[in-house]
């Protein structure tokens, strides 16, 4: 593809059509609604949760919805994606809203209900649903998937809090907590070039064939990429910081000197 035509697509931003490093603008666009929601939430007199959740979860449905139902023969680029992610925006808020309800009004609740037997239990249960996803294959069965999904992902958001509150801290989850952008933007580009040589080796094919010894050896990957990732994660931080949003810091109030005006 010509440079320009590389540049317009990912300047459009539209998923799956050449967006490369696509999280950074849908994160930058997930936030601007969220923003707004909570910022009408606090300043609200009685700041009632109903119809902050009811709001923002009909926003999401709507959106899922029109994933379904949208022709995407309608638009040029064939496919019903939206530039900047327009169509995730407000089933992301809508997670959004429900983590800072929980971290403002749920999470001791949740700490006294979900614990010890009843961690391993919600985990196996949620694996267990989480199954039946191999169940939608048939295209008339996708409208109950969209609620199927929602229920999926709160027992994965529970089972997941609640794993990650009893897993005590280490240098390594520490560094990747702090690195997630740099994870984020180079673990595929690392992930590309294992690809390569694992399938050079012929075992390679009989795990991406099975779901189980997929899931299985995904796990050790990932910790595997998790580690090579922290040299070049380093090396970024210490010269390269711009990449990750570090290393700019400017007072706008503060007027340039003479010299500083001649640089």
């Amino acid at each position: 593809m010509p440079f320009w035509e590389e540049m317009k697509w990912n300047f459009l931003q539209i998923r799956g059509q050449h967006d490369g490093m696509w999280f950074i603008a849908a994160l930058f666009v997930f936030f601007m609604p969220f923003y707004f929601f909570i910022k009408w939430y606090v300043k609200s007199p009685k700041k009632r949760l109903v119809p902050l959740v009811v709001t923002s979860f009909v926003l999401s449905l709507i959106s899922n919805l029109y994933m379904i139902y949208m022709d995407p023969n309608v638009l040029p680029w064939g496919t019903a994606r939206l530039p900047w992610h327009l169509e995730d925006i407000f089933p992301a808020m809508f997670f959004m809203v429900l983590g800072y309800l929980f971290r403002q009004h749920w999470e001791e609740l949740f700490d006294r209900r979900i614990a010890g037997k009843r961690v391993v239990i919600l985990t196996v249960f949620y694996t267990a649903f989480a199954l039946l996803n191999l169940l939608f294959t048939d295209q008339s069965l996708q409208l109950l998937l969209v609620f199927y999904r929602y229920a999926v992902n709160f027992l994965g958001l529970a089972a997941i809090i609640a794993i990650c509150k009893r897993i005590k801290e280490n240098r390594f989850l520490l560094f990747v907590g702090q690195n997630t952008l740099n994870y984020f933007g180079l673990h595929g580009k690392v992930f590309t070039v294992i690809q390569v040589l694992l399938h050079k080796i012929p075992f390679y094919s009989v795990i991406l064939g099975s779901r189980a010894l997929s899931l299985l050896f995904s796990i050790p990957l990932t910790l595997f990429i998790g580690v090579l990732l922290i040299p070049l994660a380093m090396f970024v931080n210490r010269f390269l910081p711009f990449l990750a949003g570090k290393g700019f810091r400017y007072d706008w109030k503060k007027k340039p000197s003479s010299a500083e005006k001649k640089k």
